[in-house]
């Protein structure tokens, strides 16, 4: 816990980080994950547009806030490969599920995704897709915004 919070304070203290933005795989049982997510002002969970997703996600949500972490205020959403046609849930339906929440919608671009790997450049730069930069650029906003 306190190498984890050195941590956090020399990056921000004495090289200068506003923020820190860390990937993790949620799990209650690890203390780094739950020590970052202690420490965080922000959390950004990663949902599908299917039911058992979102009962997934507020199954694990319980079982952190178990440990005093207080992450639904601290929550906005990124609904992944969000398809406003499909046969799944709808924003609507969605933000039933979750109300109150901040959601976004990032569109399918798999392709893209994976020609920019391969390319070496960021996702953003190489899609064509308008709805995916301007799904981006939201949650970096977000992500910003005191």
């Amino acid at each position: 816990s306190n190498d984890l919070k050195n941590l956090y304070f020399y990056l921000m203290q004495h090289l200068g980080y506003e923020y820190i933005v860390l990937d993790l795989r949620v799990d209650e049982e690890d203390s780094w994950v739950t020590n970052s997510l202690l420490f965080s002002t922000k959390i950004y969970p990663i949902i599908s547009q299917d039911v058992a997703s979102i009962a997934y996600l507020k199954y694990r949500s319980e079982l952190i806030q178990k440990n005093n972490i207080p992450i639904e205020r601290k929550s906005s959403y990124v609904v992944n490969r969000f398809d406003s046609k499909g046969c799944k849930l709808n924003m609507k339906e969605l933000k039933s599920f979750i109300p109150g929440a901040t959601i976004f919608a990032v569109p399918d671009t798999h392709q893209d995704i994976m020609n920019a790997i391969y390319d070496g450049v960021p996702a953003v730069v190489k899609s064509r897709n308008k709805e995916f930069k301007k799904a981006i650029n939201q949650i970096a906003k977000d992500i910003t915004k005191k």
